[in-house]
């Protein structure tokens, strides 16, 4: 009796892939295996950590701002509103209300 053969698994494309890697020289593909798995050893441990890294900072709460942008100013006699923050000013027209106009007529 014939001893019976061993069924190679893997597929076409397992058997395609060995096809192609058999044209490879043996040196050349311990060498390229050795630098992937150098290459894996450095930055694997890398992007690990910069991934932990950004999903704790994408769950931080942001910091809330605490320094006061807008602020009153008088420049010349005129009311202006500055923005700090931003750089923006914006002139407030004041009119007289009616209990500044009784307290100057008072006087």
């Amino acid at each position: 009796m014939s001893e019976p053969t061993e069924k190679k698994s893997g597929g076409v494309w397992g058997h395609l892939i060995s096809e192609i890697v058999a044209f490879i020289p043996k040196d050349l593909r311990e060498f390229i295996g050795f630098m992937a798995g150098m290459y894996l050893l450095i930055f694997l441990p890398m992007i690990f950590i910069n991934g932990v890294s950004a999903i704790k900072k994408s769950l931080d709460k942001p910091e809330i701002q605490t320094a006061q942008c807008w602020q009153l100013q008088k420049v010349d006699g005129r009311l202006f509103k500055l923005n700090s923050c931003t750089g923006e000013t914006t002139e407030i027209s004041v009119a007289p209300s009616p209990q500044s106009q009784a307290l100057e007529a008072k006087k």
